[in-house]
């Protein structure tokens, strides 16, 4: 549960982070961010919205729900609200400091992931709806991954979303930053069990039996 926590708690750094440099967000933040400025509700409450609506989504697919998925909707959105509140994060002044928040934002979201996906609980909303994909078209996880974020960018980009420089940056570097964090701490993710709520009803279920008899 701790490295779940410590995952959504950087990954609602990671967002504000990106917010900050002014040069553009991640692909999905886009999207939540030009839900933002449209509605006129904070960044957080958007995250909130597009991860509810790609949860029941998840859902409608046959994709399974872990409690990680129930956690990231009620943390994520609000921290990033209280970061930005609080002004916990300054913005970036010039192109060099720009710069470094984008990469210090890559590196947060990558170790958000390892911490998130490492605690078992549960694929992210984004996540399952690519494997959806993939599972009902039979298209490649790179295809399908890339038309999605390109469709959110695109969505978010009409709606007002902050699309720059950054957002290229993370489409293009993700992915094999995402490796080389996994190889450096040793992190095999097909090798982390995935506990889902089905799975932890179950067993309450089971031990409540056991108890009975």
């Amino acid at each position: 549960m701790s490295k779940l926590l410590v995952g959504l708690l950087l990954y609602a750094v990671g967002i504000v982070v990106f917010a900050q440099s002014g040069i553009g967000m991640a692909p999905w933040d886009v999207l939540s961010d030009g839900l933002s400025h449209t509605l006129g509700i904070s960044l957080g409450a958007a995250v909130l919205g597009v991860s509810v609506v790609l949860l029941a989504v998840n859902w409608r697919m046959g994709i399974r729900i872990g409690l990680g998925n129930i956690l990231d909707l009620v943390i994520t959105g609000p921290i990033v609200d209280i970061i930005q509140a609080h002004h916990l994060i300054p913005a970036a002044q010039n192109l060099p400091q720009k710069l470094l928040m984008v990469a210090c934002g890559l590196m947060v979201l990558n170790v958000a992931t390892y911490f998130y996906v490492g605690a078992g609980l549960g694929a992210g909303p984004r996540e399952g709806l690519m494997i959806g994909i993939v599972r009902r078209t039979g298209w490649s996880v790179r295809f399908t991954k890339s038309g999605l974020e390109l469709s959110a960018i695109l969505a978010g980009t009409l709606l007002g979303g902050r699309f720059g420089i950054a957002t290229v940056i993370v489409a293009l570097v993700t992915g094999p930053l995402m490796n080389l964090t996994f190889d450096l701490v040793h992190f095999d993710i097909k090798s982390v069990p995935q506990v889902y709520l089905d799975d932890q009803l179950r067993i309450l279920r089971e031990r409540g039996a056991c108890r009975k008899k």
